[in-house]
């Protein structure tokens, strides 16, 4: 049986246990990978850190409790942080097993495109008004 389904055997053992591949990962790929895998939040701080407001508008400071207030980008950052915390606390965790480590590592690219996801919504969405109705750019160029 050397084809399963138009693929090659060879081709699909890398999958398996026990051989090269995402299952037998080396320790230094396993922490580049996870670093990545927290690297699409990170950048998602630094863009709503440093990307500009182009369009103007008001900075509300909501109260939180104990005479502490936070803006709506400080609580945003907040809750970024708070991700890449769980996300490399999990990943610190499941250096020690391997099947959870397996499962870590199949989901980086995933946890890469939110970040990134959520970097390009900051920039569009809340940087740039894009997408609000009641912006007056869009009321005189809809394009």
């Amino acid at each position: 049986m050397s084809k399963i389904s138009g693929f090659k055997f060879a081709e699909l053992s890398r999958f398996s246990t026990g051989r090269p591949g995402w299952g037998s990962i080396s320790n230094t790929g396993y922490i580049v990978l996870s670093l990545v895998s927290v690297a699409g939040f990170f950048s998602a701080v630094l863009t709503n850190l440093f990307f500009p407001q182009i369009v103007p508008g008001q900075v509300n400071s909501y109260p939180v409790g104990g005479g502490f207030s936070l803006t709506a980008d400080q609580a945003y950052c907040l809750v970024l942080a708070g991700l890449m915390l769980i996300y490399g606390g999990i990943g610190a965790y499941s250096f020690f097993d391997g099947g959870l480590r397996k499962k870590y590592i199949s989901r980086v690219p995933f946890r890469l495109a939110v970040g990134l996801a959520l970097a390009l919504w900051d920039i569009l969405g809340t940087k740039l008004l894009l997408n609000c109705p009641g912006n007056r750019r869009h009321a005189e160029d809809p394009f």
